[in-house]
């Protein structure tokens, strides 16, 4: 398992509880996930800067794809950077893939000053290489 597999988990985990009640092991899960990203229960989750730069792609209604790299990420969202003019408020899907799975984040862009931070929002989405 890798850390976006962790992320994966997390945010499905998330999204299901806002649709509907999750059972027992579930509910453990999210909790041991939880703990994982802010294992003190700080406020602010655990940040994770990469060592290189991930490449990935974002997914814009109407713009069809862009490059970006992933440089930063935690259990709310993640800090790209790209050389495309994106607005804050704008909603994206960071594709990334990473150790024989794709992963599909859906993310708000929440800031544009320092990079660009996305916050993840709604159900993500992972599928394994066939190839591998």
């Amino acid at each position: 398992m890798n850390v976006f597999d962790l992320i994966h988990d997390l945010q499905w985990l998330r999204a299901k509880r806002a649709m509907v009640p999750l059972d027992h092991g579930e509910a453990a899960r999210l909790a041991q996930l939880d703990h994982m990203v802010s294992p003190k229960g700080e406020e602010e989750p655990t940040l994770i800067r990469m060592l290189r730069p991930c490449p990935c792609l974002l997914a814009l209604p109407g713009r069809g794809f862009i490059g970006a790299k992933l440089r930063v990420m935690s259990g709310d969202g993640f800090v790209l950077t790209t050389d495309e003019k994106i607005a804050e408020g704008d909603r994206v899907i960071v594709h990334v893939d990473s150790e024989g799975s794709s992963y599909a984040f859906p993310c708000r862009v929440s800031d544009t000053n320092h990079g660009l931070t996305v916050t993840l929002e709604g159900v993500p989405t992972r599928q394994a290489d066939n190839a591998a």
